[in-house]
């Protein structure tokens, strides 16, 4: 079940949880398929499993009262769980589900080991954005300190002579769209920046 393993590394609440604890997710997780209108959780009962959508529609409703619809990527049923609580409202399939169910056993392990995976199902709908965005903009500087400087970031040098006059070294590094020029002279070669030109044109 690897697809479950990078499905559940890429969403919330999953995300927070290192790769031991979706190690006991993956293995005793078990995909699940129900037909519209099977009823998943009833009013009054306290449910035996934690659902997470693989594709599909589930509705929230409390005596007919639409409260919530959840659909892919979704999860529900932690609240109870985690509270061992009657739900209050039913849960059923509004268009046909495939889902991944896992054992009460094994969720209540995951909230006893990971406090921030437990305070994420009475997290409020502000708090998981925030919660997302962070997580994500740490994927990316993540992502950016990996990064190995390529062709795709690097320019030619702008090398100039030291004899070049400054109107000359100018016009080329326009030309070349440089910030800087590679100077050669007899001991070697120096650099200098668009700022350099700036400063000494301006005292000039």
């Amino acid at each position: 079940m690897i697809a479950l393993f990078d499905n559940l590394k890429r969403h919330l609440p999953f995300s927070i949880l290192d790769n031991e604890s979706l190690e006991l997710i993956e293995n005793n997780a078990q995909i699940a398929y129900y037909p519209k209108d099977t009823l998943l959780i009833n009013e009054n009962v306290i449910p035996s499993t934690f659902f997470f959508i693989i594709k599909g529609i589930v509705e929230a409703k409390e005596h007919e009262v639409l409260i919530d619809i959840y659909h892919h990527d979704d999860v529900f049923g932690g609240i109870e769980l985690i509270k061992k609580q009657p739900s209050g409202y039913q849960y059923r399939v509004n268009e046909e589900l495939i889902c991944y169910e896992i054992p009460k056993k094994v969720f209540l392990e995951l909230c006893q080991n990971n406090s921030e995976f437990k305070n994420y199902f009475f997290s409020s709908i502000l708090e998981r954005i925030t919660m997302l965005k962070e997580r994500k903009e740490n994927a990316k500087m993540a992502d950016m300190m990996l990064t190995r400087v390529d062709n795709t970031i690097l320019h030619s040098a702008c090398v100039v002579d030291h004899s070049m006059p400054i109107i000359d070294a100018i016009r080329k590094m326009e030309n070349e769209n440089a910030v800087a020029l590679l100077v050669k002279n007899e001991s070697g070669y120096g650099i200098v920046t668009d700022a350099n030109m700036r400063k000494y044109i301006l005292h000039e």
